[in-house]
């Protein structure tokens, strides 16, 4: 009779306790990063004076292209973080573009490429592009 009333109690006690152990557990996970990021392949780079032309692949067969300044890689004194990081492509990985937003807005651009200029991702074109790229305040992939 003793451990039929013991055990009463520990059930209960578990059913009760249940709700707030499992609320406490789903606190850790609710919060959200204000940060989202879009990734797409690189194709080829094409270096100018003064930007980087990437282009990358879209979904299905279809390629697309964006104009990155090459000013965005400098510290500024007007932004917290550089706009633009060019990161080394690690062994075994084809070259991608990640585009970064905080709250919906652009925040920042990484192009993870092979560090040899030599690497058949990387081109060169003369002289300027044909964009106004002081007037580049943000980017977007097209997917």
């Amino acid at each position: 009779m003793n451990i039929k009333r013991i055990l009463t109690v520990l059930i209960l006690t578990f059913i009760i306790a249940l709700p707030a152990i499992s609320q406490e557990e789903s606190k850790k996970y609710d919060n959200e990063s204000d940060l989202t990021y879009v990734m797409a392949t690189i194709y080829k780079v094409l270096e100018t004076t003064d930007s980087y032309v990437v282009i990358y692949r879209k979904n299905g067969a279809a390629v697309g292209s964006v104009t990155i300044p090459k000013k965005w890689e400098r510290y500024s004194s007007t932004e917290e973080v550089r706009k633009l990081q060019v990161r080394a492509l690690p062994p075994r990985l084809d070259p991608y573009i990640t585009v970064v937003t905080k709250n919906g807005e652009f925040y920042k651009v990484f192009l993870t490429l092979p560090v040899e200029r030599s690497a058949k991702v990387w081109g060169r074109l003369k002289g300027k592009t044909d964009t106004d790229v002081d007037s580049i305040e943000s980017i977007e992939l097209a997917l």
